[in-house]
């Protein structure tokens, strides 16, 4: 028994005479529900997709309450089960996944204070602990002025280069065929290297023997803009990898 049966019935199958007042308010509020996960299905804007569908679970929670103000155990399994049944379970299921599915309105990320760029503010947010955006901005900004001292480089050129330089092109992702599991290699999206690369550098600067952090990261980049430390060594780890399971390449289809 679906909820719409419920609904147009209004439970009275399965409720005594005595019961007629909790058979009609059950009646009403899964119609309530109905309407609600109906309407839930035009809205274009999430919010409102959402308030439908607090609105129809809400009705729902209601019914049940009436029923279980009014019958006998065994009659309370079978409502309570026909309200839980494919039409509500599916309704639900498809609001989720239409919600799901949208692509996330991501936040935009502004400049930063002293060079104006975005790919710095990023890689800021990801040395900053405990939200101290001033104490990250003071480590990166005092790692550029060590690696300006030591390069005579233009210290903005030389982050992104160094950048540049440990972004893998290819990795693996593990994928179950068959009953085994396999390492399969995949192309990486530009914007997910760029967020290896970052993660790599600061990992590996931390485990740097220098004493302060702005030292360590300045280690790290001046290593990878030559090639050379774990960071680039990471890469090319990651690049051998995906080289030793090319065979299973076509397991990605």
């Amino acid at each position: 028994m679906g909820l719409r049966s419920l609904a147009n019935k209004g439970f009275a199958l399965s409720l005594s005479n005595s019961c007629s007042k909790h058979s009609s308010r059950a009646s009403s509020y899964a119609n309530r529900a109905i309407s609600s996960l109906r309407s839930a299905r035009s809205k274009r804007d999430v919010n409102q997709k959402l308030d439908c569908l607090i609105e129809g679970m809400s009705n729902m929670s209601n019914a049940v309450k009436e029923i279980s103000d009014s019958v006998t155990p065994v009659a309370k399994m079978n409502m309570v089960s026909a309200l839980l049944s494919e039409n509500i379970v599916g309704l639900l299921n498809a609001q989720t996944a239409e919600i799901r599915g949208r692509s996330a309105v991501k936040k935009e990320v502004l400049p930063d204070a002293k060079y104006k760029d975005k790919i710095i503010t990023q890689f800021m947010n990801k040395v900053m602990l405990d939200g101290k955006k001033s104490t990250a901005e003071k480590i990166v900004y005092g790692a550029f002025e060590i690696i300006n001292k030591k390069t005579k480089n233009d210290p903005l050129q030389y982050f992104h280069d160094s950048i540049e330089n440990i972004k893998p092109s290819l990795e693996v992702r593990s994928r179950r065929v068959g009953g085994a599991t396999y390492q399969i290699p995949i192309a990486v999206k530009p914007v997910r290297a760029q967020t290896l690369a970052m993660k790599w550098l600061i990992e590996n600067a931390k485990k740097r023997s220098e004493k302060t952090m702005r030292e360590r990261i300045a280690g790290e980049l001046m290593d990878a803009f030559s090639n050379k430390g774990k960071s680039a060594k990471k890469r090319e780890d990651t690049h051998k990898m995906a080289e030793a399971n090319r065979a299973f390449a076509h397991f990605k289809w």
